[in-house]
């Protein structure tokens, strides 16, 4: 009870302080030579003591929770010290589109009859055959998942995210609610019939890139009986790739930093990858399992048997790729998100713009493959 004055207080100033007030305190506070305003550390940001998911009192809010009085959902409100019109702007864009989406608005267009509960967090909307209570299961991986591409490309980069709004996940109940999705979407997209036969064999749901969306079938997330760990791998998984996938430009990710990115994010979320876009076989490797990834990635190197970087970048799918090449992505990725985040999102941005996996090496490191590829074994035998 302590804490509602405090809270209340602090809306009251965000609702009242105007941007001429927040200018003047911001100047005052710079001409008093104020290193950081004590209230969002220049952020223009307060965080919200309950819906921020970095507070020790966070409690989980999705579109489907009644609409909060502190934040409206939106997880921060304007600091009423330094906050301006444009920071006002995005937190009041930010809780129309919580609002539209509570009555039901922006999520994907089919399964208004299949009973799925709607709900969406931050940057992701599910239509799931699931409860409210699994849905906030759903969101914190997912955006756990999200937090890793947050961290290296900042919220520039999120801005620059090629989706409508939030990206989409459908969670089938069956396979035969799978299919009959699948007819409706061979229906209404211009899609291949190659793709629909590929989609209609795959197990577990499958990536449908063109409409930002991710289906997964709860039944089939872990052999025949359902498995909530490995769904929650699987969404986590998802989240990566959605992410990775539209920055700045739809699309053009190669298979090892689309897969590796995949795979990294759900060490994010659940601090190892279970999930493969690819036909995981062991063989060779003994009964190592894919959490693994990093003592594959060792031995590879060891007896000389791991890919060059040019014969990776190679692949044109990621079905191509066998154990060693998807242990081998995660591993790079770890490599340039642990030691180099800048040149991580310098690299992205050059093959984003064109330019193939090699020449966007070389640019952003200023050197030749194979001297980046010596430095990142060098790294990689002592993990």
């Amino acid at each position: 009870m302590r804490l509602l004055p405090a809270s209340f207080a602090l809306l009251v100033a965000a609702v009242v302080c105007t941007p001429g007030d927040a200018l003047a305190r911001a100047a005052r506070r710079a001409k008093e030579g104020d290193a950081q305003c004590a209230k969002c550390r220049d952020t223009k940001r307060v965080p919200c003591r309950r819906h921020d998911r970095k507070s020790r009192l966070y409690k989980p809010f999705c579109s489907a929770c009644p609409e909060p009085g502190c934040c409206k959902g939106v997880g921060w409100t304007p600091c009423p010290d330094c906050g301006d019109e444009a920071t006002t702007a995005e937190f009041e864009k930010i809780a129309a589109i919580y609002a539209r989406e509570r009555q039901g608005q922006g999520f994907y267009p089919w399964g208004e009859n299949e009973g799925f509960f709607k709900a969406a967090c931050e940057h992701y909307r599910f239509k799931a055959a699931a409860t409210h209570k699994e849905c906030h299961e759903f969101h914190a991986v997912a955006e756990r998942a999200f937090d890793l591409f947050e961290r290296v490309f900042g919220q520039e980069g999120v801005e620059l995210l090629q989706w409508d709004e939030k990206a989409h996940f459908l969670i089938f109940r069956s396979r035969a609610q799978y299919l009959k999705f699948l007819d409706w979407y061979k229906q209404h997209r211009n899609v291949d019939e190659n793709q629909i036969d590929f989609l209609r064999q795959s197990s577990g749901g499958a990536r449908f890139i063109g409409e930002r969306l991710q289906g997964l079938i709860r039944a089939e997330t872990g052999g025949a009986k359902e498995d909530l760990t490995m769904l929650l791998h699987r969404i986590a998984h998802g989240a990566g790739h959605l992410a990775i996938e539209n920055y700045r430009v739809h699309g053009k990710t190669p298979p090892w930093l689309n897969e590796g990115w995949a795979g990294r994010s759900e060490i994010e979320a659940l601090k190892r990858p279970a999930v493969y876009c690819i036909q995981y076989v062991a063989g060779g490797h003994g009964k190592r399992q894919p959490h693994q990834w990093r003592q594959t990635v060792r031995d590879a190197i060891r007896k000389k048997t791991i890919p060059t970087f040019e014969r990776l970048f190679d692949y044109k799918n990621v079905g191509e790729m066998g154990v060693v090449e998807w242990s081998m992505s995660i591993s790079l990725i770890d490599w340039l998100v642990t030691k180099f985040p800048r040149k991580t999102v310098r690299l992205v941005d050059a093959i984003k713009d064109g330019k193939s996996s090699k020449e966007a090496w070389e640019a952003v490191f200023g050197a030749e493959i194979v001297r980046i590829e010596k430095a990142w074994q060098k790294w990689a035998r002592r993990q």
